[in-house]
């Protein structure tokens, strides 16, 4: 199996849990108290859900698995096209 077949069987196992999830809140993330941004935070986007099996969970969506920027999610009607 080549890694990248198998990076996508474990992105899809580890997404899966979102299966029958349910999104209660959306928002933008806010600097930690005390924490040093030296003028700069880029705003991550943040979902409250809540999983099929009962399990309440706080999503960040990020540009990577190490945090290094806020990520964007394609797909989704704009604001503007409403």
């Amino acid at each position: 199996m080549s890694k990248a077949t198998e990076e996508n069987k474990y992105l899809s196992e580890y997404y899966s849990v979102l299966t029958g999830a349910t999104i209660v809140n959306c928002r933008m993330s806010e600097p930690e108290p005390g924490e040093d941004t030296d003028g700069w935070f880029e705003s991550f986007p943040t979902f409250d859900v809540v999983l099929a099996d009962g399990t309440k969970c706080t999503l960040e969506i990020s540009s990577d698995p190490e945090g290094n920027g806020a990520g964007f999610i394609f797909g989704l009607p704009l604001p503007e096209e409403k």
